[in-house]
């Protein structure tokens, strides 16, 4: 719902009986503006999927957040993250990612996930389809 996320009350409607939402984060989009915050996009992601943890139209729905990481690690030996995020000391990559990981986990579920390495996403999304047949099972009270 990306461009119409702010205005999400008006199409929540639409979407009943939804069991999961899935959350998309670029990481190398650290630097830039979004569309309608004084934040960066970050920050005005982090905002956004808090309101989907956090509000009672997404209560019971199970939330998992990818991160995007393509060409994050080039991007960062050009826009050190401390510039944007001032709360971040690390000096690697790895320490990066789990600063944004951390970020996500303190309102919820998240995992990394790279276009390139088809293993993970096949993995991912493997523990997606797990994640909703439980659901589902236990909605049909096949499962406690």
């Amino acid at each position: 719902m990306s461009g119409q996320w702010h205005g999400w009350r008006k199409w929540i409607h639409h979407v009943e009986g939804m069991k999961a939402v899935l959350f998309l984060v670029d990481l190398s989009r650290y630097d830039h503006d979004p569309e309608e915050s004084s934040s960066n996009y970050i920050e005005d992601a982090i905002d956004m999927f808090d309101t989907v943890c956090n509000t009672g139209e997404f209560e019971g729905l199970s939330k998992i957040v990818f991160f995007d990481t393509d060409e994050f690690a080039d991007k960062l030996t050009r826009a050190p993250l401390e510039n944007y995020c001032p709360d971040y000391s690390g000096q690697t990559y790895d320490s990066v990612c789990d600063y944004f990981l951390n970020r996500f986990l303190s309102v919820n579920r998240s995992e990394y996930r790279s276009k390139m390495d088809m293993q993970q996403v096949k993995f991912m999304l493997s523990a997606v389809q797990d994640i909703l047949l439980q659901i589902y099972l236990r909605e049909l009270k096949l499962i406690t």
